[in-house]
């Protein structure tokens, strides 16, 4: 029968309480595979019947969901990408803000790239701030009670500032904000690149009206109105890719007229270009919805609706514009993309 050695003198015990949170709450939390799933499917359902909030999902739970969102892309593919549950991250945040809890917020930060990266039913320009103003909350929580029944949630605090430091390590002049902000755009940039590279060694290449379409959709990005940027190619024109490129371009049907398509979620809307620039196709997103991608993969079999027509006072631009608003709110005054 073993027993256990007594502790000599209370300074040890004082000594262990102040590690042990550290110990416990500093490494990595990594929820199984198996649970993960099984709170994809249920939260899932809880969206879906307008239970996500902090009345029926639990604490752990909650910190399982933010795991779900920032999966990498590898296991998104065998789990689900939460966020392409239509209006999900609304429902989300409004649990995260009514139930701050700073391992949930630490899990977000500590991975955010990932969700960057990634295609989601909500613009991820809001998906950040949001995520900011959670971060900040719990910061300002935490940072007003220091009492010792709090001194985990001191250590998280601890972790998010330092998260936070990490990631705008490389330009001290930016906010975390502004860092995630700009490498949001940079993703999807890199997206729109791939396009425009291949339209640029195409034979159908107009470089005026590429001009032109490119300057519309920039306003429409700094502006944070795109919400997923998706590349399609054939097999062809896959193989020639870069290894990174080929990460986030998707493979079309050999059978498919054009060689390489580029879908643009602006609002509400998916704005389908080819690499002929001759025509191109305007779509409406149903109200509600569980798989994006599932919608998009069957829009590139869609003919174009629209076509192309120069006039230097942006006439397509501007139907397209009047379009975009109803989902937007938002349109752009002409001199932002005429000139270029």
């Amino acid at each position: 029968m073993s027993v256990l050695t007594p502790v000599k003198c209370s300074r040890s015990l004082n000594e262990l309480s102040e590690k042990l949170p550290e110990i416990l709450f500093t490494n990595s939390w990594a929820p199984s595979k198996e649970e993960l799933a099984a709170t994809f499917r249920q939260v899932s359902l809880y969206h879906q019947g307008g239970k996500l909030n902090a009345d029926n999902v639990t604490l752990y739970q909650q910190q399982l969901i933010a795991s779900l969102l920032t999966l990498d892309i590898e296991s998104k593919k065998v789990i689900g990408n939460i966020l392409e549950i239509s209006n999900f991250w609304q429902s989300c945040f409004a649990m995260f803000m009514a139930r701050v809890d700073s391992l949930t917020v630490e899990i977000i930060i500590r991975d955010i790239r990932n969700i960057l990266v990634l295609t989601s039913s909500e613009s991820k320009f809001k998906i950040i701030k949001d995520i900011d103003s959670l971060a900040q909350t719990a910061i300002s929580r935490a940072g007003n009670n220091s009492s010792e029944k709090n001194i985990i949630q001191s250590v998280r605090l601890s972790n998010i500032k330092a998260l936070i430091a990490d990631y705008t390590e490389s330009d001290k002049s930016t906010t975390w904000l502004k860092g995630a902000l700009k490498a949001q755009i940079r993703s999807q940039i890199d997206a729109i690149s791939i396009f425009n590279n291949f339209m640029r060694d195409s034979t159908n290449f107009q470089s005026e009206l590429a001009r032109n379409s490119n300057a519309f959709l920039m306003t429409y990005l700094k502006s944070g109105h795109i919400r997923n940027v998706w590349i399609y190619a054939k097999q062809s024109a896959f193989d020639n890719l870069a290894k990174e490129h080929k990460e986030i371009c998707k493979q079309l049907d050999e059978n498919q007229l054009d060689n390489m398509l580029m879908l643009v979620q602006v609002g509400n809307y998916i704005w389908l270009q080819t690499d002929r620039l001759e025509s191109f196709g305007v779509y409406n997103l149903p109200e509600n919805y569980s798989d994006l991608q599932v919608l998009v993969s069957n829009m590139v079999e869609k003919k174009c609706n629209f076509h192309y027509l120069f006039s230097r006072k942006g006439f397509w631009q501007y139907k397209l514009a009047l379009s975009f608003k109803n989902g937007t709110n938002f349109i752009p005054k002409r001199s932002d993309y005429l000139n270029h």
